[in-house]
């Protein structure tokens, strides 16, 4: 099973760290977002499974990117990411419909329980 994944963070470096983390016993193609308006413009033109979205990014960030996908990302699984874990920020990404939050800085176990965790679902 080809697993559908877009991955949206404004450093190049955490979105090829992400990448990297992923576990290998799935087959993945792999978008990649700068930011919260280029992710809108890809999930609005593919059918993602799996999305790893950044809260906190310049111009157009994750919760307004949660805010605007809203019942259309029902088909996809959101995993927002942020070095932001105060309480407020995680509830109100919970509240916009993510399915799990990983704080940076992440490591494989922390992507590989989270991904499976979604794909295990199936």
């Amino acid at each position: 099973m080809t697993v559908k994944v877009l991955i949206v963070d404004d450093s190049n470096m955490l979105r090829n760290l992400l990448i990297n983390l992923l576990p290998e016993e799935y087959d993945y193609d792999i978008d990649e977002a700068r930011d919260g308006a280029e992710a809108i413009q890809k999930f609005s033109n593919a059918d993602y499974k799996l999305m790893f979205l950044d809260l906190h990014m310049p111009n157009v960030d994750g919760f307004e990117v949660l805010k605007t996908i809203g019942k259309d990302a029902k088909d996809c699984s959101i995993i927002a990411t942020s070095a932001d874990i105060q309480d407020e920020a995680q509830n109100r990404a919970f509240e916009y419909g993510i399915c799990s939050f990983i704080k940076k800085p992440f490591d494989y176990k922390d992507i590989s329980n989270a991904v499976n965790a979604v794909l295990q679902q199936e």
